[in-house]
């Protein structure tokens, strides 16, 4: 498993390294202060990363509520169980 992590990790640095060449173009971005000539392989770099620190930050609300879901409903499932452990040492009668 290891050796398949390293070729995966050194097959994405040689994919990132190639788009790095095949990139290089300046770009000139214009924002409210000023302008900034950037490489295009670092501006689409920065947009897929903000895109998904933005993905990240819309999802967490999910993650936490589920998370607490879970949580309560393992509560729910240890307390069931205590009671059918209950129930189930109890004495059983007949019926007259």
């Amino acid at each position: 498993m290891r050796i398949i992590n390293f070729i995966i990790i050194i097959l994405f640095t040689a994919l990132g390294l190639a788009f790095t060449v095949f990139n290089a173009a300046p770009v000139s971005i214009e924002y409210y202060f000023g302008t900034v000539n950037v490489p295009l392989s670092l501006v689409l770099v920065g947009g897929f990363a903000l895109g998904a620190f933005l993905g990240l930050a819309a999802s967490v609300g999910m993650i936490l509520k589920a998370r607490r879901g879970q949580s309560r409903l393992r509560k729910k499932l240890e307390h069931t169980e205590k009671e059918l452990k209950t129930l189930r040492s109890l004495p059983i009668k007949d019926a007259p």
